[in-house]
């Protein structure tokens, strides 16, 4: 399943560096990382599957990636391995007590990849990604 976009969502789009998707299949836990992002001005999608977010990810670019490992219809290595593919490749938050699979290893080792071990509270989660767009930005305006 793929959410659609509130009028909300599609103003606050026009900002760079500033696009999550979040890839989530429990519908409360997707909703309440939806809105503590669209609350802060964030253009927000979301999807419930690993294709259904590949499938965005073609479509359209985001900054971030904010990814729950043990959701069923979600293989966070999948993910992992696909949006390092991209031309313009995200960061990926990846929310877990799981393990990391090799090519996460690889994606953290490469700098791609933040690893939030569970339980993450709001304020955590939005500070780790208001983080990784603060270097984007830097590195953005570096010569």
């Amino acid at each position: 399943m793929i959410d659609t976009l509130s009028p909300t969502a599609r103003a606050a789009g026009a900002r760079r560096h500033r696009c999550v998707l979040v890839v989530e299949a429990n519908p409360a836990v997707r909703r309440e990382i939806r809105n503590l992002f669209l609350a802060r001005g964030f253009f927000v999608n979301s999807a419930t599957r690993t294709a259904d977010a590949v499938s965005l990810t073609d479509q359209d670019h985001y900054d971030v990636v904010v990814c729950d490992v043990q959701p069923p219809g979600i293989d966070a290595t999948e993910l992992t391995r696909a949006l390092r593919g991209a031309r313009e490749a995200p960061m990926i938050v990846v929310i877990t007590t799981a393990p990391l699979s090799p090519v996460m290893e690889e994606a953290f080792r490469d700098g791609r990849l933040l690893i939030l071990r569970r339980p993450v509270g709001p304020a955590i989660l939005l500070a780790a990604v208001e983080r990784v767009l603060a270097a984007f930005e830097a590195e953005a305006r570096s010569p």
